[in-house]
């Protein structure tokens, strides 16, 4: 593509997703206003309004960052907008560009980089325009240090060894994390509980067995949220305080692997193999490791190490002899589905459902916010006092997504053969032939692969959550042969 036919300005904003954020949040700020007068006493409404504020702030924290902050290339420079101000470079004054990872570098969130003017302008894909801001910055910045998009840490440019071990304040922090939020949630239930017991002795001067039955599902509620904010918490505090002294150290011609103890140097061309498997006891995906197969032993390392699709992008391009070129899941004890059968396996039909662990855990959530304000309200009805229309129209409003949800969890599937790939899910089946698929796009996401089967008519899409995606993202390479493989960050 010359310069004539490149359109400028190209203006990158951040994702549409931030108003959705901002009109969540606004509406569960406007909750007080729905309540009923023989709701919660005067005494205690600073409470629902002082945690409604919160979300009003957060709802204008979104607003102002959707409407302000902003990307802009054109022929002469790159200009960028924050909530701190703007600023604006020429191209020649473009010092280096990159994917790297934030947040801690815990592989999570990887954002493109720009280095201008000794200031660092950051973006992701979920951005508009971001593909096409990328392409005019490699286009433009002759004078940067990359001469293309690359990982930072993978590319030739970068500078040897390079040390991977893991953040003791991740561990420390999601310990903490946990604190606060048993805290916050004992201090939660108490105020709550104590609120509805004050306020039906001041009306019926004595405790009205609806209060005892609400009591009891506040408490239910809160110690089911409990259960997953340790169970999300506390293991990747375990896992980060066993590993602490381990160390992966790499270069252009070797993998050094060290836990204080002992010491373990091999050279990239007896790695063997490399992948991602999941431990046997787990709760969502906190026990995850990557693999790497050497002649002289296995490496493993916790998913939390730090900047771990930078250490994973460095084992893909020199490991030059390993069995598979790609990072790819081998094994999943995440599965709750049956084994296939012996008539399908002879048939080459290979079925991957969603019937798994992970997918259980997401549609829980939902059924909980359904069932246990359904039996609130049954209980409001059994015993003759009023039902709360915002309880109902909580219930009524999560009951789709639940629904929904369990139809995929026991009927959703991806089926291929050796004639086709179908996809079967609660609103019908989409089946296209082998022969018709022209594109395949493969995206990694982190231990999880995601993608889409495309031909002129339809679409599948593999969201990553199927059992087994590993082999589902293998089986559909190898039976596309007339397809174009698209592979993305």
């Amino acid at each position: 593509m010359n310069d004539n036919d490149r359109e400028f300005p190209v203006i990158c904003t951040p994702s549409l997703l931030w108003w959705v954020f901002a009109l969540g949040s606004a509406i569960y700020g406007c909750l007080p206003i729905l309540m009923p007068d023989k709701g919660v006493g005067h005494k205690d409404d600073w409470i629902l309004w002082l945690i409604c504020g919160g979300f009003w702030l957060t709802s204008l924290c979104c607003i102002v960052y959707q409407l302000v902050t902003r990307i802009v290339a054109d022929e002469n420079g790159i200009s960028w907008r924050t909530i701190r101000g703007a600023n604006r470079a020429d191209w020649s004054e473009v010092g280096d560009y990159y994917d790297e990872e934030v947040a801690g570098g815990n592989g999570r969130t990887v954002k493109s980089t720009v280095i201008a003017r000794e200031s660092k302008v950051r973006f992701d894909k979920n951005w508009r325009n971001a593909s096409n801001l990328k392409t005019a910055i490699a286009f433009r910045a002759a004078s940067a240090k990359a001469h293309e998009w690359g990982f930072l840490g993978a590319r030739d440019e970068e500078e040897w060894p390079q040390v991977f071990g893991y953040s003791q304040r991740n561990g420390k922090a999601a310990l903490a994390a946990a604190i606060v939020l048993d805290a916050g949630l004992i201090v939660l239930a108490y105020t709550m509980v104590h609120a509805m017991y004050v306020k039906s002795i001041e009306t019926y001067h004595h405790i009205e067995p609806t209060t005892i039955a609400s009591s009891v599902f506040m408490l239910l509620l809160v110690a089911l949220y409990a259960i997953f904010v340790n169970g999300a918490c506390l293991p990747r505090y375990r896992q980060l305080s066993k590993r602490k002294n381990q160390t992966i150290t790499v270069d252009r011609e070797t993998l050094t692997f060290s836990d204080g103890a002992t010491v373990l140097t091999v050279h990239w061309n007896e790695v063997t193999d490399y992948y991602w498997t999941c431990a046997q006891k787990q709760f969502l995906k906190a026990n995850n490791l990557g693999r790497i197969e050497t002649l002289h032993g296995p490496v493993s390392f916790y998913h939390e190490i730090n900047y771990r699709s930078r250490l994973a992008k460095i084992v893909e391009k020199y490991a030059v002899n390993a069995k598979q070129r790609e990072w790819r899941i081998v094994q999943s004890y995440d599965s709750l589905e049956t084994p296939s059968s012996v008539a399908d396996q002879a048939l080459g039909v290979r079925r991957f459902g969603y019937r798994n662990r992970t997918v259980r855990a997401l549609v829980g959530l939902p059924t909980i916010c359904t069932v246990a304000p359904m039996i609130a309200v049954a209980c409001q009805y059994v015993l003759g006092t009023p039902v709360l229309i915002v309880t109902l129209g909580l219930s009524c409003a999560v009951l789709p997504i639940t629904v929904y949800g369990w139809a995929v969890f026991f009927r959703s599937a991806i089926v291929i053969d050796d004639d086709a790939i179908t996809k079967i899910s609660p609103l019908g089946e989409l089946r296209i032939r082998w022969d018709d698929v022209q594109e395949v796009k493969i995206k990694p996401l982190g231990e999880r692969s995601g993608g889409y089967v495309k031909s002129d008519r339809a679409k599948i899409s593999i969201t990553g959550y199927e059992t087994n995606v590993g082999d589902l993202v293998a089986e559909i390479e190898r039976r596309a042969v007339n397809a174009t493989i698209k592979r993305s960050e």
